[in-house]
């Protein structure tokens, strides 16, 4: 009994940070909540996630059909890294496969962040950054874009946070979710050299949404970690699949702490065959870019002010921002409430398929009329 006790009292020291780690608030669907308004997840059009819309490529939902289930997957993932290695000219022990970016996210905190440590965050951004440095005990120095700035980086308060706080982690959100904002490789390489002692994770899980962004993974940088996410660019949400690229000792030190078969085997076929039908995908991204400009059209032609980004996704100032989403949610409409990047105001909204985006806009234009 005596040891025992003696276990509790140790679990409780070692959690008692969690009290001030509170759960993250996401987009996509809450199957409980639309249970409440008697709807099912096909009757939704969720504008509250940041996927890509047009759905896998058919030559993925073909190769999901050939997974085997009764063996285990590969926990190497090795036909897969052979796979993103050609597709981005990276050596395979400078790739490492997770379950989601999420999961990476947790195992880089794991491994780098000490209790005590400081984490910087630039604000607003996806708020599991923040509640993995919570759960690591660390204290987190943030720096936040304003709405009346754009949203606009500031550099120089920046580097002033980097020389006082001296973190041991940086979260770059790059393009940011959800404001759009990017870090350029010519910034992040100064930042580098000037903060050798900070390992800077780069999360470039928008990055082929854009076609002219530079990717940090070939910057070659000695204390910089770059994510990606298959989830959203090419839209393989359900079977959760990320990367993490970087320097292979750093790279090395994640594989020690990984869960064996955390990535299964309908992951590493569909990830497989994603890349594969690249060209694909890459018309689909083109099409998203033009559509997104339709529906902020749209949107400004009723009398709202979507805010300015480069990307298929961004936030906009709607007044009473949780009235609306569930008005909209009542029509089977999903939109994203900011509370959680202290935007209560304001709603985030991704772009969807062009019937969908006018269901958005017709159900704006009546509530519109009704208030005239």
């Amino acid at each position: 009994m005596g040891d025992f006790k003696l276990i509790k009292k140790i679990a409780n020291l070692r959690t008692a940070h969690l009290k001030t780690a509170t759960k993250a608030y996401h987009g996509a669907i809450d199957f409980e909540e639309i249970s409440a308004f008697g709807l099912t997840a096909d009757a939704i059009v969720d504008f509250s996630v940041n996927s890509n819309p047009f759905g896998p490529a058919s030559a993925v939902v073909d190769a999901l059909q050939t997974a085997t289930i009764s063996r285990y997957p590969d926990k190497a993932c090795l036909a897969l890294r052979q796979a993103l290695g050609r597709q981005f000219n990276l050596s395979l022990d400078q790739i490492m496969v997770g379950n989601g970016t999420a999961e990476l996210l947790w195992l880089i905190a794991f491994a780098f962040i000490e209790k005590t440590d400081k984490v910087a965050i630039l604000e607003p951004t996806f708020g599991e950054y923040h509640r993995n440095a919570r759960l690591m005990g660390a204290e987190i120095c943030e720096w936040r874009a304003l709405v009346e700035n754009d949203f606009k980086l500031d550099e120089a308060v920046i580097e002033q946070l980097l020389a006082e706080q001296r973190p041991a982690i940086f979260h770059l959100c790059s393009p940011n979710n959800p404001t759009g904002y990017q870090v350029s490789n010519q910034l992040l390489e100064r930042w580098s050299l000037l903060w050798p002692e900070t390992l800077f994770v780069v999360d470039e899980a928008y990055a082929q949404f854009l076609p002219q962004y530079e990717s940090a993974m070939h910057a070659g940088l000695p204390n910089v970690l770059v994510l990606r996410s298959m989830t959203k660019d090419y839209s393989l949400a359900g079977v959760r699949l990320g990367y993490v690229t970087g320097p292979v000792d750093l790279i090395r030190v994640l594989e020690q702490l990984a869960i064996p078969w955390s990535v299964n085997e309908f992951a590493q076929i569909g990830g497989i065959a994603a890349i594969a039908s690249q060209p694909e995908y890459e018309a689909m991204w083109h099409d998203l870019g033009e559509e997104a400009k339709q529906f902020k059209a749209g949107l400004r032609a009723l009398g709202f002010g979507p805010v300015e980004s480069p990307m298929h996704y961004f936030l906009m100032q709607v007044g009473d921002a949780r009235s609306l989403r569930e008005r909209l949610l009542a029509e089977g409409l999903l939109v994203r409430l900011c509370e959680s990047y202290d935007l209560p105001n304001y709603i985030r909204l991704s772009t969807q398929l062009p019937d969908q985006n006018q269901r958005l806009l017709n159900f704006l234009k009546v509530e519109k009329s009704l208030q005239t």
